[in-house]
């Protein structure tokens, strides 16, 4: 039970220091991304809002080959994890996310 408490409030950490970057810096490089890009990221959203994850994450996989160095793909893919229940997997793009934003902005 212990590992599990510590999971969670690892988890919990994550979510918050993600947010957190998220709200003060933002995803400034979306501008710069192709339409291609653009559309791909928001039919990746629309798979996600109607949870169908598989299509979702094909979209996001395509994304993230091409730009790679790109946050809000890692972001998306941490909340398909989430809802699937994998934290590990959820915290790691969560994470991923956090530290893309930060070089950024470096």
């Amino acid at each position: 039970i212990g590992s599990d408490i510590d999971d969670n409030e690892r988890f919990n950490d994550l979510m918050n220091l993600y947010n957190k970057e998220m709200r003060q810096k933002g995803q400034t490089r979306t501008a710069k991304l192709p339409k291609n890009i653009s559309t791909l990221l928001g039919e990746a959203n629309q798979h996600y809002m109607f949870n169908e994850f598989e299509e979702a994450i094909r979209k996001l996989n395509e994304i993230v080959r091409m730009y790679p160095d790109y946050a809000e793909p890692y972001h998306l893919l941490g909340l398909i994890h989430e809802e699937r229940k994998d934290k590990k997997k959820a915290a790691d793009c969560y994470t991923l996310a956090g530290q893309l934003l930060s070089l950024i902005h470096i």
